[in-house]
């Protein structure tokens, strides 16, 4: 398949998919089925986030970074700068604020902190983007497209959940939702700018650049989002724990063919 082509079918799908996963809260956030079965989805994309960093995207920057001309391991340098990049916006910028907004008054920071989780979201959702639209090989592209596509619904969910239970109008949600969709299209566009502003040497540095902050922003929401989240409830834990395998098995496995 041509790689325009896919990057346009992505650009669709994860936005419909971000849009449907939202809306979704709005109808199922009171149900207990539905709690259950997002976990176990969120587990299932836990491990395909943590095979697509570790598997794909980390080896490809490595070689795209090899233009550098040292032998050094820049690709796990620039993967841990965007893991901590992310536990900043999400555990010191967050938390902070979250802790002025509580010594004032409670219900503040409780109306504060969805729109703090969304700015979070919405940075790792165009970073990934981005890694996206800078990809020139289809299989590598189909791995990430795979990653953000699992995860994009649970995301989504959990975000208007987060929303619902801070007590903002439904109209406000449905906006910051549609917004939160669209983060990832926009860095796939942006993507799709530099790879054809950048040639040669310099597009496969960049490209190798963002994978490997894309790695880091996937085991970070692998490791702190996804399983720290869903194996502190005592519910269906050897369930989750399976699905997480499957997930990683999945990735393991695309990686015999691309």
């Amino acid at each position: 398949m041509n790689i325009v082509i896919f990057k346009i079918i992505a650009f669709i799908t994860i936005l419909i998919t971000g849009i449907c996963g939202g809306f979704l809260s709005l109808w199922l956030a009171t149900s207990k089925k539905s709690e259950r079965l997002f976990s176990l989805g969120n587990a299932f994309a836990g491990g395909i986030f943590l095979g697509a960093g570790l598997i794909h995207m980390l080896p490809d920057a490595q070689e795209g970074l090899g233009h550098l001309g040292r032998n050094y391991p820049w690709a796990f340098l620039i993967c841990a700068i965007g893991f901590l990049m992310i536990l900043f916006l999400e555990k010191v910028v967050i938390r902070s604020h979250s802790a002025v907004a509580n010594s004032l008054v409670e219900k503040t920071r409780a109306r504060f902190y969805p729109y703090m989780l969304t700015l979070v979201l919405s940075v790792h959702s165009i970073i990934a983007g981005i890694a996206l639209g800078t990809e020139n090989k289809v299989g590598l592209s189909i791995v990430i497209f795979i990653a953000l596509i699992s995860h994009k619904w649970s995301a989504a969910f959990a975000l208007g959940v987060s929303l619902i239970r801070a007590d903002i109008q439904r109209s406000k949600i449905k906006k910051i939702l549609i917004l939160f969709s669209f983060a990832t299209p926009v860095g796939i566009i942006l993507g799709i700018t530099l790879d054809t502003v950048l040639m040669g040497r310099s597009e496969a540095i960049v490209e190798g650049i963002f994978d490997a902050i894309a790695a880091g922003t996937f085991l970070y929401v692998a490791i702190v989002n996804v399983f720290n989240k869903e194996f502190k409830q005592h519910e269906d834990r050897w369930l989750k724990f399976l699905m997480s395998i499957i997930g990683l098995v999945v990735m393991a496995l695309l990686a015999i063919w691309t």
